[in-house]
């Protein structure tokens, strides 16, 4: 299976595995097994980058990606610290 590591589109890649697997996870393929395990790692590090209060890893992401937006980190609603709670 190709890995995306470093696509910039987490949130479609992690959609689509887990649109790809059975919900039921019972008899899951090797291939199924492995985007399943991908999507749960790619969930936690969304949370982690959400949840992270201090300077840290999304900070230095948006500084690489955006420079100039560094100096003004994304912000995020309480709807969306709920949902990341709940990952």
């Amino acid at each position: 299976m190709k890995r995306h590591q470093g696509q910039a589109d987490n949130g479609g890649v992690l959609q689509g595995y887990v649109y790809k697997v059975d919900p039921s996870l019972k008899d899951l393929s090797a291939s199924e097994t492995e985007m399943w395990e991908d999507a749960t790692g790619r969930a936690f590090f969304t949370k982690t980058l959400i949840m992270d209060t201090k300077k840290g890893a999304l900070d230095q992401m948006v500084e690489t990606s955006y420079g100039k937006q560094a100096a003004q980190p994304p912000e995020f609603g309480e709807e969306i610290m709920e949902m990341a709670r709940s990952l």
